[in-house]
């Protein structure tokens, strides 16, 4: 199984929490499926965005988890496309994650990324690939 998880929003100058953006999800250069986050958000300042950062820009996302299993890829349990591992090419030395918002997406909100230091979640991107020799 593979996981990333990671807090993200789309992105708007200065905000707006009712902006969607379709976020495309690929695995080193397999797309794995869209979701859409709903909106840039500042309705309240969040846990750990420094206090220098101004109060109306974007503050903070919503955290997700993205799953490759051996059946479907998923957010958060829900299935978003019937990708599944044996499709992805893992014989490279590194996994290439990529974050796109495609130009023909039907809502073309960009994408903001949180680390550990802004937003609401203590944590960077982060990646876990677990297996079994079955």
């Amino acid at each position: 199984m593979l996981e990333v998880s990671l807090e993200l929003a789309s992105e708007f100058p200065v905000s707006n929490n009712n902006w969607p953006s379709d976020i495309s999800f690929y695995i080193n250069d397999i797309y794995v499926g869209t979701w859409t986050v709903p909106g840039n958000f500042s309705d309240v300042r969040a846990k750990l965005t420094p206090s220098w950062w101004p109060r109306q820009n974007s503050q903070y996302g919503l955290f997700r988890t993205l799953r490759i299993t051996p059946y479907e890829t998923l957010i958060d349990g829900e299935p978003i496309s019937s990708v599944n591992l044996s499709q992805i090419d893992f014989d490279k030395p590194l996994t290439k994650i990529t974050f796109a918002i495609e130009k023909d997406a039907e809502n073309v909100g960009g994408l903001t990324i949180f680390g550990k230091q802004f937003g609401n979640y203590p944590q960077d991107i982060e990646y876990k690939l677990s297996y079994s020799e079955e």
